[in-house]
């Protein structure tokens, strides 16, 4: 029998964590106070920000749930059946951590004054950004 598993990120900005899953194509409910995740064991704590499992391929077990914590950072939860697919060192997770981090730097340079001249992806996905400041 599975258990749910709560594992926390690096994230610390729910914002560009949204922004992010919304880049991905993927249409995260966000919630005021945690909602129950669906799916795999009953009893599982709740998440702010949800990613139902029905909108993801493959169908994981139970929904993935992203939650604040007092400590600062966003916590990923989910059935532990579905770690390997989408867990913290998951491709899947590297896609949106890879988003978020855009979303971030994009959003600090903006905040430090720089605005971005150009930008490229190259074929493995490194994104390069050209600025100017003032």
């Amino acid at each position: 029998m599975s258990h749910y598993t709560a594992v926390a990120t690096r994230f610390r900005r729910t914002e560009e964590l949204i922004e992010a899953l919304r880049s991905l194509g993927l249409q995260p409910e966000v919630h005021d106070t945690p909602q129950k995740l669906r799916g795999g064991v009953f009893g599982a704590k709740g998440a702010r920000i949800l990613v139902r499992r029905e909108t993801l391929d493959p169908v994981p077990t139970s929904d993935v749930g992203f939650e604040p914590t007092a400590s600062g950072f966003i916590e990923i939860r989910m059935d532990a059946d579905d770690t390997a697919q989408y867990g913290p060192n998951s491709p899947w997770m590297g896609r949106i951590a890879q988003a978020y981090a855009y979303r971030l730097a994009r959003r600090m340079l903006g905040e430090k004054g720089f605005t971005v001249v150009s930008e490229e992806q190259d074929d493995e996905g490194r994104i390069r950004l050209q600025l100017t400041s003032g």
